[in-house]
């Protein structure tokens, strides 16, 4: 005669439990906040910026930033990462775009890939949302508003 070893079904659940919860979390934070392109802060991009508002010069964005990509993203203040990557249609590194009142977040593309996001503390430009080309240039606001910078398409 052979003997049959069982095991108590609330143990089996237990071992399932212990190994599924945590697959569990990691699968929830995976999909929750990290993975996509990084959004990096960039002080020498921020210091260039401040520059031109207080020379109150008008320049093309692609002197200041550098060659290498064809439309920029602007989304300042308090942006859901849903809105800003359904926007720029790819994922990116961070849980929300948390710029407070004051902040915000540029994002550079290349043909469809995003090839640079940058976080500002201090947001410099006054645009909302905006989708802009290679050409569009920087300035002071023709209404005179200190410390912003205006986007015109050229």
């Amino acid at each position: 005669m052979t003997s049959k070893t069982t095991t108590a079904p609330w143990l089996v659940r237990a071992l399932r439990a212990g190994v599924a919860l945590p697959t569990a979390v990691l699968l929830l934070l995976s999909g929750c906040g990290w993975g996509g392109f990084p959004v990096t802060e960039d002080a020498e991009l921020a210091r260039r910026l401040e520059q031109v508002i207080a020379e109150r010069r008008t320049v093309p964005l692609v002197e200041i930033t550098g060659a290498g990509w064809d439309r920029v993203f602007i989304f300042p203040g308090e942006q859901t990462r849903r809105y800003v990557e359904k926007r720029v249609g790819e994922p990116l590194d961070m849980y929300e775009i948390d710029g407070g009142e004051h902040g915000g977040i540029v994002v550079f593309k290349r043909g469809i890939e995003v090839v640079r996001a940058v976080r500002f503390k201090s947001f410099p430009f006054a645009a909302d949302g905006a989708e802009y080309g290679p050409t569009v240039v920087v300035g002071p606001p023709p209404c005179g508003i200190g410390g912003f910078l205006e986007l015109t398409e050229r």
